[in-house]
C-alpha cells in the first residue's frame, strides 16, 4: 500500500470525525430547541403563539432527526474506511 493511499484514508477519517463532532451538535441543538419549546408552553400556557410552539418544535425535530442521521453515516463512512485501511495494512 502506498503512502498516498495511507494518507488519503488517514485525511478521509479525521474528515468524518469532525462531521460526526458537527453532527452530535445538531443533535444537541435540536434537544435544547425541543426542551425550550416545552418550557415556554408550559410557562406561558395558552398566551404563546401556537406557530411559536409547533415552530420550535418542528425545528427541534428536524435538527435532532438530521443530525442523527448523518452522525450515523459518518459512523458507517468512518467503520468502512477504517476496515478498508486494515485490510490493506494487513496485505
Amino acid at each position: 500500500m502506498s503512502d498516498i493511499d495511507v494518507e488519503g484514508s488517514l485525511d478521509i477519517m479525521a474528515i468524518a470525525s469532525k462531521y460526526i463532532v458537527g453532527c452530535v451538535i445538531m443533535v444537541a441543538v435540536g434537544a435544547v430547541s425541543i426542551v425550550y419549546s416545552v418550557l415556554a408552553y408550559w410557562v406561558y400556557g395558552p398566551s404563546l403563539l401556537p406557530v411559536v410552539f409547533f415552530g420550535a418544535i418542528f425545528i427541534g425535530a428536524a435538527f435532532f432527526v438530521i443530525g442523527a442521521f448523518l452522525a450515523v453515516w459518518g459512523l458507517y463512512w468512518m467503520r468502512n474506511e477504517g476496515d478498508r485501511l486494515r485490510r490493506s495494512l494487513a496485505a
